[in-house]
């Protein structure tokens, strides 16, 4: 059988915006990939089809200093804070939690749009002094039915809320990081193709789902390249000590590859 096209492989260690950039020097250079195969540890088994995005930000609350045996000579940072923080676990993160995509997950509770409220805290320069500034720092998932700017939206409107509530809360919302969900459909060519490929390799149906994390794949998907995530290794020894890959299953996913490439390329 005859084969058309071009097969690339590309290793990049970099992370974030350089990504990005990576993914815009090969439009730049004239490679426009009609398909697109994320090599992160999916699971031998499993292929995500997409992923949910991230919004990290945080929430800056100011006060007044003072000293701590005058505390009415100051307002509390820490104290608006806390009621700020309520606010948002009481209304609006049952409200995010919620919504569910339409898409399959590694497990159920995969499905929901998510909000962490407090990762990293930071106020407060001596215990005998009314803190002035407070910060919390929050992580939301995005899935791909959301609107990215809406998502933003909603947090700034409950800071206004709570401001319209406490005149003396001065609160505002910084963005840190934006990354964007990103799927194809279960029935693309790609997903499709390769899910018959891995279930002929593996002996078992691979599951089409969704990753909870977000991945590389925005930046092809977003370009209209048809992009999937596959790779051997699970996702629960990412970024920890003593990482490891069963060797086994390198050896079926690299045959998945083989196989994909040429049935993509085949005439």
């Amino acid at each position: 059988m005859g084969h058309e096209g071009r097969f690339s492989i590309n290793s990049n260690s970099c992370k974030g915006v350089n990504r990005s950039r990576s993914c815009n020097q090969w439009y730049t250079r004239g490679f426009k990939p009609n398909y697109c195969v994320i090599a992160e540890p999916s699971g031998y088994n499993r292929i995500w089809i997409g992923h949910k995005g991230a919004l990290w930000a945080e929430i800056i609350v100011y006060g007044k200093t003072a000293h701590a045996s005058t505390p009415w000579l100051g307002v509390n940072a820490f104290e608006k804070m806390v009621k700020l923080a309520n606010k948002m676990f009481t209304i609006l993160k049952p409200k995010i939690e919620s919504r569910t995509t339409k898409y399959e997950t590694d497990i159920p509770e995969g499905k929901k749009a998510t909000i962490a409220i407090g990762t990293i805290v930071k106020g407060g320069v001596k215990i005998n002094v009314i803190p002035d500034k407070m910060v919390f720092q929050i992580d939301r998932r995005v899935l791909p039915e959301e609107n990215f700017e809406d998502v933003i939206r909603e947090i700034e409107n409950i800071i206004e809320e709570a401001k319209r509530e406490d005149p003396e809360l001065n609160a505002e919302l910084k963005v840190l990081f934006k990354a964007k969900p990103a799927a194809i459909p279960p029935e693309a060519k790609l997903a499709t193709t390769l899910k018959a490929i891995v279930k002929d390799v593996i002996k078992e149906e691979p599951r089409l789902t969704l990753s909870t994390g977000f991945l590389d794949a925005r930046f092809f998907v977003e370009k209209n390249v048809e992009t999937v995530t596959y790779g051997p290794g699970s996702i629960s020894q990412a970024h920890v000590a003593n990482e490891y890959i069963e060797v086994d299953k390198i050896t079926l996913v690299s045959k998945a590859y083989a196989l994909l490439a040429l049935s993509l390329l085949g005439k």
